[in-house]
């Protein structure tokens, strides 16, 4: 017979789970009430000390890229907690999706970079990468990114991106030069790029973002592996 499995909480994340539900009953609280896109996006914005003081944005960066280095169990109590009091916080995009991608980016200082400016509270990332409102599917990309001089001019329109309006950093998959799908990532508020609010059933918000001829760095990923590392995030 198989040993038993153990599914009784650690002291330490039974600390996690109480401090998260401190906060999100807090954020519950402070969050306005407003049906206007700039009060709630700022209500959220302005949470991003208390969740940076709580390591929440570095939960499962590794400690060498300056996070906190726990696990996806650790990311699953931590939504719960934060699920209990419906708290609208860029948690699974910003503090999950996004290090698991980066994660893969294919260069080490990039990579090592961004990691650390997510654990430190100052990234907060959204994946634009939905092309259609009525299926959803990443494979699907008329989005371009064309070589021009020693950077790449990105033009795409991406819907229903979940915390568009509170990112300060997209990563936008693209098909470079018409030939290979790959993703960029670049400010909010870099010119070029115009965020428009979608309201959400469930109260929140998100957003269609334009990238009109906006100039990008090179490619995030490996060129081979791109498509199936965004997938896995």
């Amino acid at each position: 017979m198989g040993g038993k499995m153990n599914f009784d909480l650690t002291d330490d994340q039974r600390a996690l789970i109480d401090t998260v539900e401190k906060f999100a009953g807090s954020a519950t609280a402070k969050r306005s009430s407003s049906t206007d896109s700039e009060a709630w996006a700022a209500g959220i914005a302005g949470r991003g000390q208390g969740r940076a003081e709580l390591g929440l944005p570095g939960l499962l960066v590794a400690e060498a890229d300056g996070g906190i280095g726990m696990t996806m169990a650790d990311a699953v109590l931590v939504c719960e907690a934060l699920g209990q009091s419906l708290a609208q916080e860029p948690f699974i995009t910003a503090a999950i999706v996004a290090p698991k991608l980066l994660e893969r980016c294919a260069s080490d200082q990039v990579r090592s970079d961004q990691l650390a400016a997510i654990a430190e509270g100052d990234m907060r990332i959204a994946l634009a990468i939905d092309e259609s409102i009525l299926d959803f599917n990443p494979k699907n990309i008329a989005a371009c990114a064309s070589k021009s001089g020693s950077s790449f001019a990105l033009s795409a329109t991406k819907h229903l991106v979940i915390d568009g309006l509170t990112a300060t950093h997209f990563v936008v998959t693209a098909q470079v030069d018409q030939q290979g799908f790959n993703a960029f990532i670049l400010a909010a508020d870099r010119p070029g790029v115009t965020v428009t609010p979608v309201r959400s059933l469930d109260g929140g918000w998100l957003a269609q973002v334009e990238f009109d001829s906006v100039e990008v760095d090179m490619p995030l990923l490996e060129e081979k592996t791109a498509l199936e590392d965004v997938i896995r995030a």
